[in-house]
C-alpha cells in the first residue's frame, strides 16, 4: 500500500493544563471565542486561548496551527504556545497576549488614527507580510478586527483563513468579505491579494469608513459585485501621501499591483489614480433590478455563479441552477462540476449520462475538490474495482488528508480490511471521529471497550 500517515493526519494532541479567565473576553469570531489565560505551573504569564466552539471546525483548526508554526518567530505575529482539545474537549489554539486594543474597535472609541500612526502600522504590517510571503503563506483575511494596536506596534491575528502560494480552495470563502480581493471569487489568490486587503484598510485607519458602501449597503452579495466591478472612491479624508499607492493596490487585476514591503519601493511603483477606475461602475449604475448576486454571476464572478446556482436548487430551478454550474465549471470552478454532476445524477435530467456525470466528477476532482474525489472512489467500489487499485487510495487519501471527514471514514475502513491490524487505519478512524463522524466513532469506542 502506498498511502502513509503523515504528520498532517496526526491525531490532535491534549492541551496543556491552562486556566481560562472566563470574565476576560478578548475577541469572537464565526468559528471561535477568544480569552485570557495562564498556564498552571506558572501563573505569572498571560497568554490568549483560542477556543472553538465546534470541534468540528477542526479544519480551520488545524490550518491555523500549520501557519501558526510556519510563522514561528515572524515579527508581529504572536507565538504559537500550545493547541490540542482541553479537558472539555473543546479545540483550543494558546498564543501570546498582545496587550492591546483592536484596530476597528480603536477607530470606534478614538476616531481614525491619522497620517503617521497609519503608516507606522503599515511598515508594521509590511515587515510581516514580507516574513510570511517569503515563506510562500498569504493571509488573506487581512481587516480591522485582526489587527492590534498596542503600546510597541501592531500585531496580525488570526492565520486561520491564511493558504500556501500554489493551493487550490476547495471550499466556499470564510473570509469576511469587506476587505477581500476580486480575484479571491474567481478562487486564485497570490501575495498581492494581501495587499489589495492592506489598501482598504489604511482606507479605515485614516477615516473610519468600510470599503464601497458597505456602510450603507449590508446585503452579503454586495460585496462580490463591489469589489470585482465597481469603482473605488476614496474619501477625502485620505492623505494625499497614500493615495497614489492606495489606489495601485486597488487595482482589479493582482497582477498589476505592486509587491514591495518598504516604503520606498511601494512609492517607487507605477502611481494610480481615480481616472483609473472609470471603466468600471459607479454605485448608482448598478442594475438594482437584478439581484446582486445574480448581477455577479452575469459579469462571470465564478463565486457567484455557484452561489447563484445554489440558491436556485433551495427554489426548485434546476433548469437556471444547471445553466450557472455549467458557467463556473467552463470558468474554472472546482466545486461547480461536483454539485453540477450531483444535481443531474439526482434529477435525471433528460439526456443527461452516466458517463457525463462521471466527466464531472473527474473534473471536480481534478481541480482539487474533496466531495467529488470520495464520490469518485465510490463509484469505483460500486463498479468492483479492487480496493487496494492505487487509483482509488489516492483518491480518499487526497480527500482525507484535506479533512474529508467521510473521505477518512472510507479510507480507515479500506486500510483495516487490507491490513487487520493497521495503526493507519486507526489514525484516519479518529481523524473522522475528531469531525463529528458518529461511525468512526462508535468504531473507536468498540476498540477500546
Amino acid at each position: 500500500m502506498a498511502i502513509s500517515a503523515s504528520a498532517r493526519a496526526a491525531p490532535v494532541p491534549k492541551l496543556g493544563d491552562w486556566q481560562v479567565n472566563q470574565e476576560q473576553l478578548l475577541g469572537k469570531g464565526g468559528y471561535a471565542l477568544v480569552y485570557s489565560c495562564r498556564k498552571s505551573s506558572d501563573g505569572n504569564v498571560d497568554a490568549a486561548i483560542k477556543i472553538f466552539k465546534n470541534s468540528t471546525y477542526i479544519n480551520a483548526f488545524e490550518s491555523e496551527v500549520r501557519s501558526l508554526q510556519l510563522l514561528h518567530n515572524c515579527p508581529n505575529v504572536p507565538r504559537l504556545l500550545d493547541y490540542g482539545f482541553d479537558a472539555e474537549n473543546r479545540l483550543c489554539i494558546v498564543s501570546e497576549l498582545v496587550a492591546g486594543e483592536r484596530l476597528d474597535n480603536q477607530v470606534a472609541r478614538n476616531g481614525p488614527l491619522g497620517t503617521e500612526v497609519t503608516l507606522q502600522m503599515l511598515r508594521s504590517l509590511l515587515v510581516t507580510l514580507e516574513f510570511s510571503h517569503s515563506r510562500g503563506l498569504c493571509h488573506l483575511d487581512i481587516k480591522p478586527s485582526n489587527i492590534i494596536c498596542a503600546a510597541q506596534g501592531f500585531a496580525l491575528l488570526d492565520w486561520g483563513e491564511a493558504l500556501g502560494v500554489g493551493e487550490v480552495r476547495t471550499e466556499g470563502l470564510h473570509a469576511m468579505q469587506d476587505y477581500l480581493a476580486p480575484e479571491c471569487y474567481q478562487g486564485r489568490f497570490s501575495p498581492s491579494s494581501d495587499f489589495y486587503s492592506l489598501a482598504w484598510v489604511l482606507v479605515f485607519s485614516l477615516t473610519g469608513v468600510r470599503p464601497y458602501h458597505f456602510d450603507q449597503i449590508d446585503e452579503r452579495s454586495y460585496r462580490a459585485v463591489a469589489h470585482c466591478l465597481e469603482r473605488p472612491l476614496l474619501p477625502p479624508d485620505v492623505t494625499n501621501q497614500l493615495t497614489p499607492v492606495i489606489y495601485h493596490w486597488l487595482r482589479k487585476k493582482p497582477e498589476g499591483r505592486c509587491v514591495a514591503y518598504t516604503l520606498a519601493d511601494i512609492e517607487g511603483c507605477a502611481p494610480a489614480t481615480e481616472a483609473e477606475f472609470f471603466c468600471f461602475k459607479d454605485v448608482r449604475q448598478l442594475a438594482f433590478d437584478l439581484s446582486f448576486m445574480n448581477l455577479a454571476a452575469q459579469n462571470n464572478i465564478v463565486y457567484a455563479q455557484y452561489q447563484y446556482a445554489k440558491l436556485l436548487l433551495v427554489d426548485k430551478r434546476i433548469e437556471e441552477a444547471v445553466y450557472w454550474l455549467e458557467r463556473a465549471s467552463d470558468l474554472g470552478s472546482g466545486a461547480a462540476p461536483g454539485l453540477l454532476a450531483i444535481t443531474l445524477a439526482k434529477k435525471a435530467m433528460d439526456g443527461v449520462s452516466d458517463v457525463r456525470v462521471q466527466e464531472l466528477l473527474q473534473l471536480a476532482a481534478s481541480r482539487g475538490n474533496n466531495r467529488a474525489r470520495y464520490m469518485l472512489a465510490n463509484s469505483m467500489l460500486d463498479r468492483g474495482v479492487n480496493p487496494s487499485a492505487p487509483e482509488l487510495l489516492e483518491l480518499l487519501s487526497a480527500a482525507a488528508e484535506a479533512g474529508h471527514s467521510m473521505a477518512q471514514y472510507q479510507l480507515a475502513c479500506l486500510l483495516l480490511d487490507l491490513d487487520g491490524s493497521s495503526s493507519q487505519a486507526e489514525v484516519y478512524f479518529r481523524k473522522a471521529a475528531e469531525r463529528g463522524h458518529k461511525e468512526a466513532r462508535n468504531f473507536l469506542l468498540k476498540s477500546s471497550g
